[in-house]
């Protein structure tokens, strides 16, 4: 953990409140954001879907672009997020998963306590050390988040096994000018188009096929972006 995330604790944490309200400044600089298969058909209306792989370990994660260019989100705005769909991954924070400093086969919540969302808004602990509601609740939506990524991965190691991830660099024109957007991997609808039957019948018993569709759909939204970056110039 670093210096500024600590494990929840009441004794620590007891008279600490989160603001609901957030332009999700933590994430201003970042151009992709993580995201789980179970988004896709959501997200998919308004921003690209992708994969991108770990250079050192090989794993493949889901992730919506935010931007063209690295460093640039162009859904961040202090007015508000320009976009009524939010990433699951991005609406946790302060609080985090991390793991247990004593066990680090095990995960613990924990917060961030630089955070500026920390002020006047809802007590994490009631007066007698219990967890308010609103701490119960913002638990449970990280641990149900923690476990869609789980089947998030297994299901992205299965269209790996499929080789139905392909590299792709992705091209936008803006004005005149050419932006390359490289390293990342797309459905290969070639591959798709020719599995065997008991191969797309898994895809489809395991039920990522909506997932399939909505990331081969979700890279229409590139000219969405491109639209914001000229907006916002």
């Amino acid at each position: 953990m670093t210096s500024s995330v600590h494990p929840l604790n009441k004794s620590r944490h007891s008279s600490i409140q989160l603001r609901d309200v957030s332009p999700y400044a933590h994430v201003n600089n970042q151009h992709m954001v993580p995201v789980v298969l179970h988004e896709f058909v959501r997200l998919a209306a308004d921003y690209p879907l992708v994969f991108v792989k770990n250079s050192e370990t090989g794993q493949f994660q889901t992730v919506a672009i935010l931007g063209l260019t690295p460093g640039e989100n162009l859904f961040f705005s202090e007015a508000g997020w320009r976009s009524d769909l939010i990433p699951g991954s991005i609406t946790h924070y302060p609080l985090l998963l991390a793991p247990d400093i004593f066990n680090p086969d095990q995960l613990v919540v924990a917060i961030n306590e630089d955070s500026a969302l920390i002020g006047a808004g809802n007590l994490l602990f009631d007066e007698q050390g219990e967890e308010t509601l609103y701490l119960q609740q913002r638990k449970q939506s990280l641990v149900d988040y923690y476990e869609k990524d789980v089947i998030t991965k297994s299901m992205v190691d299965l269209l790996n096994q499929k080789q139905l991830l392909k590299q792709q660099s992705i091209t936008v024109k803006l004005n005149d000018q050419s932006l390359v957007i490289n390293g990342v991997y797309i459905i290969d609808e070639q591959r798709l188009q020719q599995l065997d039957d008991s191969s797309f019948l898994e895809l489809k018993n395991r039920g990522v096929l909506p997932s399939i569709y909505a990331q081969l759909a979700s890279l229409h939204q590139l000219q969405k972006l491109v639209k914001l970056k000229a907006n916002t110039r």
